[in-house]
């Protein structure tokens, strides 16, 4: 499901991260889009207070973050919903989201 990863082991500074916002949201197949709209309405039923369905920053090509960081955004309820339809979209060939809920910058005594 969520799977947290180890952006980078060596030194950095962080004038040198280039980060480029993308025009492109994270979207859903109709199928997948329909399967969150009840589960999301399921959340928002049970909640004992209104959820924000806002804009998060997701990073866009993942597998290069050496060079650049690319971020686009993702709808809240998409990444709300993901833990309990998983496997529907694994199944539907989606990209991932790769949210960025939370970042931090450390710095460890021994160099990473």
């Amino acid at each position: 499901m969520f799977v947290p990863r180890i952006l980078s082991k060596a030194p950095f500074s962080i004038a040198h991260i280039r980060i480029q916002i993308c025009a492109d949201e994270w979207t859903a197949t109709p199928d997948y889009g329909g399967l969150v709209d009840v589960a999301w309405e399921s959340m928002m039923f049970h909640a004992d207070r209104p959820i924000w369905d806002g804009t998060y920053y997701r990073v866009v090509n993942a597998g290069e973050l050496e060079i650049r960081t690319e971020v686009g955004t993702i709808r809240y309820r998409y990444i709300a919903t993901f833990p309990a339809l998983h496997q529907h979209h694994a199944r539907c060939g989606l990209d991932p989201l790769y949210h960025l809920s939370t970042t931090a910058l450390i710095r460890t005594i021994d160099g990473y």
